[in-house]
């Protein structure tokens, strides 16, 4: 592979955990000296800083929503560009990450006899599993031609299995998902009072009706709750808020582009999600040694969390047990301490160093016969 680029295949670079992911994995792989692209399927707004070395191809740039022959008309040139970038660039291995993006790869790669790794980042059921009869069945076989298909937690893969056209693979592995190492412990006083944490987008998915729920449990002695975010589910929120008469105490903070402030000054970090892949946010605040709090989902904080050793789960959909665990840490500093302390150890264990380096074996093993490498690391 000396000399090919590494390409990587996402639907856009905007917000978003599997975008966050390939921006640091190609920024780091820049940084070790090889030759990397990234191909967006669509145009959007960049979201997270990227290696000026790494170069970007966006495939449309304007998407016309519409009827049948719009749809026709884009998935034809969609597939035409994105042969003609992977004839262009003669990438040494494609990998792609969420569904449409893995649905391209494995069309097009194939046909250019390029060895390509798909990836899935979030709960199948939420995503390739609502997949039509067709769309599903195409989308297994060309996972079992992949090189690999990348996991970021076990609980996916088991997940995706329960599928009957996944069942049979057989090339699926884990690797984690990477955290930043640079911690910044002096930066500006981000809000003037103790205050808890939550980040994420404002959907159902991320249950943060549920935390507030919760949240109005504690009395008014309880530290603020910022939430972090913008999504669909703001204007519901803000009515919870008010209905239960904590307006001033649950702040909607909006999109925050930069968090480590926020993770190492909060009295701890709450993670309510009804689903997960393998969350960002939550190894993001560990590695700032924040005590954490996360909802026993489906899928990656029982993975990332040893209950009451590095954090504490509580069960799904569970204000009251929510609400409790959260008193007993506010009451508890000891614990909230030695729990803090333990979250840390994730800089090292999902370094961006340790994780690129799983990647690029990865990628090398993708032209060379054998069995996979060993990749899963255990927390």
């Amino acid at each position: 592979m000396s000399g090919q680029p590494i390409a990587f295949l996402i639907n856009t670079l905007g917000g978003g955990g599997a975008e966050r992911v390939v921006t640091r994995l190609s920024s780091s792989l820049a940084t070790q000296g090889r030759r990397v692209l990234i191909i967006c399927l669509n145009s959007s707004q960049q979201a997270y800083p990227l290696h000026t070395g790494v170069a970007v191809h966006i495939l449309i740039r304007e998407r016309t929503a519409g009827n049948f022959v719009a749809r026709i008309q884009y998935a034809w040139q969609t597939f035409y560009r994105l042969m003609a970038v992977l004839k262009r660039e003669k990438p040494g291995c494609l990998i792609a990450f969420m569904t449409s993006a893995n649905i391209w790869a494995g069309l097009t790669a194939g046909l250019r006899k390029i060895p390509y790794i798909v990836s899935e980042r979030n709960a199948p059921q939420y995503g390739v599993h609502q997949l039509g009869f067709f769309s599903l069945r195409l989308c297994a076989a060309l996972y079992r031609r992949a090189a690999a298909l990348v996991l970021p937690s076990a609980g996916i893969g088991e997940g995706l299995k329960r599928k009957k056209v996944f069942a049979g693979l057989s090339n699926d592995i884990v690797i984690h998902n990477p955290v930043e190492s640079r911690i910044d412990y002096a930066p500006a006083r981000v809000y003037e009072k103790p205050f808890m944490l939550a980040v994420g987008r404002l959907t159902y998915q991320k249950g943060f009706d549920q935390l507030v729920t919760a949240y109005s449990k504690l009395g008014p002695s309880a530290p603020d709750l910022l939430i972090a975010g913008q999504g669909e589910e703001e204007q519901a929120l803000r009515h919870q808020i008010s209905e239960l008469g904590l307006t001033g105490r649950v702040i909607l903070l909006g999109a925050i582009k930069q968090l480590q402030g926020y993770y190492l000054q909060a009295e701890l970090f709450i993670l309510s999600s009804r689903n997960e892949g393998y969350p960002n946010v939550l190894i993001e605040a560990m590695s700032c040694g924040c005590a954490v709090i996360a909802t026993n989902c489906e899928f990656g904080p029982s993975e990332i969390i040893r209950h009451a050793e590095n954090g504490l789960l509580v069960e799904n959909s569970n204000p009251p047990a929510m609400a409790s665990a959260i008193r007993r840490l506010l009451r508890d500093h000891r614990l909230r301490n030695k729990l803090g302390h333990a979250a840390a150890r994730i800089r090292e264990t999902n370094s961006i160093e340790q994780i690129s380096g799983r990647w690029l074996a990865l990628v090398n093993h993708s032209t060379a016969a054998g069995p996979l490498p060993c990749t899963e690391t255990k927390l």
